[in-house]
């Protein structure tokens, strides 16, 4: 089998196992007449760059692709100032169901999904993710946050890859100027970063 053919395999086999998934309460909880809130990841399995997020919203449970709503066309717009498309990247989020309200997600269902991701990137092979957010840093980072480490590279030893830290483009949506400032920032850096693997 071939390394692409063996990477479609496996991405399957982990989206079927995502979606079967009954360990946390939101899983438990399905009922026939609702919605399913399963999402997982679209992309280019054979991406250099991954973009890992929180969690997916109500639009996104809807088309059953991740960042796709308002913070999904800001993110679009991110990868444009560091040179990079959709088409090219993999996106991915920490937990894989939309939750209850839109609330941030309880550390149990972190716990839950944690598997599906390290799984979805052991196929992958990224050489560089993008960590959006503090749920999405605290996934590769055990000390320090996204708001002190927004920027930076950091090296996840768990995965043996590169992180770049920045904000999740959600607030980018409520005129928050100090968020869009930083993101934008961080994204221009980004471009430069990315020479260092191609």
């Amino acid at each position: 089998m071939r390394p692409m053919d063996n990477k479609i395999e496996l991405i399957k086999k982990i989206k079927k196992d995502c979606f079967n998934c009954k360990t946390c309460d939101i899983g438990k909880n399905l009922v026939l007449d609702q919605k399913d809130p399963h999402v997982f990841a679209s992309g280019e399995l054979g991406a250099k760059v991954v973009v890992v997020a929180q969690n997916p919203g109500k639009e996104e449970v809807n088309k059953k692709l991740p960042l796709i709503g308002p913070s999904g066309k800001n993110l679009n717009a991110l990868l444009g100032l560091a040179g990079l498309k959709r088409k090219e990247i993999y996106i991915t989020n920490t937990v894989k169901c939309f939750t209850p309200q839109n609330r941030a997600p309880f550390p149990a269902e972190i716990k839950a999904c944690k598997d599906f991701l390290k799984r979805e990137l052991e196929a992958i092979k990224p050489r560089l993710i993008l960590a959006l957010g503090n749920y999405a840093v605290k996934y590769f980072v055990k000390k320090g946050g996204v708001l002190s480490l927004h920027g930076t590279i950091i090296h996840s030893d768990e995965f043996n890859v590169d992180v770049f830290v920045t904000l999740h483009p959600s607030p980018m949506n409520y005129n928050r100027d100090t968020s869009k400032k930083v993101l934008l920032e961080d994204f221009t850096k980004l471009k430069e970063i990315l020479q260092n693997y191609k």
